[in-house]
């Protein structure tokens, strides 16, 4: 909006609002330079003497090595020209065009910044607000709305391998970062659960339930109790979103039970008696479980079976034993529902299993929750892989990206047309972890909102 009366050159300019505002980044969590994309329209021109603000919101970036890889718009050149804090604390960095044409009309702009490190270690998205200002009196003339990248390639991941636990975006894994080193705890192997909305991370070490808070990194440990008596054993744990409370499969004194757990407190209401067991081959296996908070399913398996409750209240809605479609079936080592993957058989509900067939192969099954029945949906990788496979550490995302651990990488599933992807491996060395005899503990994956 342009007003004919005073200032710059006879014309008084209102802040007006940017449009076609694009951010573009290859990671959101990068610990080594990246890049940042950034486009937009303005709907005034540049006056003089004029800056580009651009401040990073929901993301600590490290700005001061910056600098200017490519520009496009209506001046001669573009430099840093430093940078600042805004009062709600947020970093801005200044940019400042030099032989700026074209004053008496809008304009478009796009440039990419190199050098920029993000070490995000939350799921949260990144924002950004960019502006156009008068350096000569500090006047607004453009800013964008609250903006954020596209988030459909970029999925917030956790790890924790060797006692430390790394944050990375699951399109680079070989750009974690170090979130904590809780090396000093006896992590229990593939229990762990991802309470997005408190961004923590829930855990077990020895007969306690740990949150640690992914903004402070700050570590809460509870005991594990129901009344007077601690429980001995977690078998699985899901962070049920609709309910926001934490559910799982807890071994007692007198018996197995389904439980509500009380993160805070530690507490653990029992809900349903699980029957018992008494052979390793019937019993359910340590984190080998799913979860439907939207259908209000809870699936727990053994090497035999699996178990499907009523996620609210525990009751037992069957307890089917196998029934593969194929000749060599050597149980499950993985288990995830995505209801709206177009991989699932007609007639099942969603969930699915990762099984390794008679050391020849590693395939991805749907199963029927009812009738036990396993249908072969896709192959996955072929046996020489299979050897290194680690049986347990997985997870799943948005009903669309299912991440398994491979050796020392990754292996996703895109489960909307059943690519498979091997990712680059973790730089180990470079987060201080040592590579012979690593131990994984488990994956934890969730959407950027």
């Amino acid at each position: 909006m342009i007003e004919m009366n005073m200032q710059v050159n006879g014309v008084h300019l209102l802040p007006g609002t940017m449009s076609n505002v694009v951010f573009s980044l290859p990671s959101f969590i990068s610990p080594v330079p990246s890049s940042l994309l950034v486009s937009f329209n303005s709907s005034n021109p540049l006056v003089p003497d004029s800056e580009v603000r651009i401040e990073f919101y929901s993301t600590p970036a490290n700005l001061e090595q910056a600098s200017i890889g490519f520009f496009d718009g209506p001046f001669d050149n573009l430099i840093i020209a430093g940078t600042s804090i805004s009062v709600g604390g947020n970093k801005i960095l200044k940019l400042k065009p030099q032989g700026v044409r074209g004053l008496d009309q809008p304009f478009t702009a796009a440039m990419r910044l190199d050098g920029l490190t993000f070490l995000q270690t939350t799921p949260m998205l990144p924002e950004f607000v960019v502006q156009t200002i008068s350096s000569h009196d500090n006047q607004l003339i453009d800013q964008s709305d609250f903006t954020s990248p596209s988030s459909d390639s970029h999925q917030f991941a956790l790890a924790l391998v060797n006692g430390i636990l790394v944050a990375f975006d699951a399109s680079s894994p070989d750009k974690a970062v170090q979130v904590a080193n809780i090396s000093q705890l006896e992590v229990a192997q593939q229990i762990s659960a991802v309470d997005a909305s408190f961004s923590s991370v829930l855990f077990i070490d020895s007969i306690s339930l740990v949150s640690l808070d992914l903004n402070s990194h700050e570590i809460t440990s509870v005991l594990l109790k129901s009344g007077a008596s601690l429980v001995n054993e977690l078998v699985s744990m899901r962070w049920d979103v609709e309910r926001e409370r934490l559910v799982g499969i807890a071994i007692m004194d007198d018996g197995s039970y389904y439980c509500a757990i009380d993160r805070f407190s530690g507490n653990v209401t029992r809900l349903a008696v699980i029957p018992s067991c008494g052979s390793i081959e019937c019993s359910l296996q340590r984190g080998l479980s799913a979860f439907s908070p939207t259908l209000g399913l809870y699936f727990s398996a053994s090497f035999l079976a699996l178990l499907t409750l009523d996620s609210t209240t525990g009751q037992i809605l069957s307890h089917a034993s196998w029934q593969p479609d194929v000749s060599k079936f050597d149980g499950f080592f993985s288990l995830q529902f995505a209801g709206n993957s177009s991989l699932k058989s007609s007639g099942d509900d969603g969930l699915l299993g990762l099984s390794t067939l008679g050391g020849t192969e590693v395939a991805l099954f749907s199963l029927n929750s009812y009738s036990g029945r396993a249908t072969k949906v896709l192959k996955v990788m072929e046996a020489e892989q299979e050897a290194d496979l680690v049986g347990g550490p997985s997870c799943l995302s948005d009903n669309k990206l299912y991440l398994l651990l491979y050796s020392t990488r990754l292996v996703l599933i895109d489960l909307t047309d059943g690519a498979v992807s091997f990712l680059a491996p973790f730089n180990l060395q470079g987060l201080g972890i040592p590579q012979p005899q690593t131990s994984w503990h488990w994956l934890e994956l969730v959407p950027f909102p």
